[in-house]
């Protein structure tokens, strides 16, 4: 009750101050104790799981760039293949053209 709430007991006097006039420094020292690993243990815990998390994205953020990139790359490894496939046939009808007599050009 003590973690989630206002300390108090249902007539709405503190605890803390209940029980601390009863069993003195030592509990006084002893609820400052837990309350502060309790309160540091859960800080600590929930930045581990946000970092993992962040960390987790990071790298499979990573790995889909690199994989995105890859296929880019092969992509365009494709397209300037079929581009050079076209230059060549064009080069090899443009030799062709150059060599044949122009009155049998005109005839085809």
């Amino acid at each position: 009750r003590c973690f989630m709430g206002d300390c108090s007991t249902s007539d709405g006097k503190p605890i803390v101050s209940l029980l601390f006039s009863k069993y003195g420094v030592r509990f006084a020292l002893s609820y400052a104790g837990v309350s502060t690993f309790v309160m540091l243990g859960l800080f600590n815990l929930i930045v581990a799981i946000y970092i993992e998390n962040t960390l987790n994205a990071a790298k499979t953020e990573g790995e889909r760039t690199k994989q995105q990139r890859r296929r880019e790359s092969i992509r365009i490894a494709r397209v300037t293949r079929q581009l050079l496939k076209k230059i060549c046939a064009l080069h090899g009808l443009l030799s062709a053209t150059e060599d044949a007599d122009p009155e049998e050009i005109k005839k085809a």
